[in-house]
């Protein structure tokens, strides 16, 4: 299972890896380009009925990872932002757009002024008859 949170002291992301205590493997460790792909740094730890390892990253890094059990025996979480061929990959997050905040209307609403017609010259009616939509001729048979 894979849990993320926003970490309040950083203001990055907290990913929590955990699995069931009695998973097969062994001892498991989650390795990845967080931790240099080196076993046994994050080690998942029993906690009740599960285990786990947390790691706190910026909140714009793309966490790429497997789990390493003994005997080499690795495998990936299903529960991560896809799974290619190689590892488990986390997307970063989205950038949060602040929200802008609503203008209050005025107390008083006002009747807008009514539009002045433009003054309309010779030159400017015969354009407008220019632009006339044209129709079309029936079709000779």
């Amino acid at each position: 299972m894979l849990k993320i949170a926003r970490d309040t002291t950083t203001g990055g992301r907290k990913l929590t890896f955990s699995l069931p205590a009695d998973h097969a493997g062994g001892a498991i460790s989650v390795v990845g380009n967080f931790n240099d792909w080196t076993p046994g740094v994050h080690v998942l730890a029993k906690r009740g009925a599960t285990r786990s390892a947390s790691v706190v990253l910026p909140a714009d890094f793309i966490a790429v990872f497997r789990y390493l059990g003994e005997d080499g025996y690795w495998f990936d979480e299903p529960e991560a932002s896809f799974v290619d061929a190689g590892a488990s990959v986390v997307l970063s997050e989205a950038p949060v757009k602040k929200a802008v905040a609503a203008r209050k209307a005025p107390a008083k609403a006002t009747a807008p002024a009514p539009a002045k017609a433009a003054p309309t010259t010779p030159a400017k009616a015969a354009t407008r008859k220019a632009a006339a939509p044209r129709t079309k001729k029936p079709a000779a048979q």
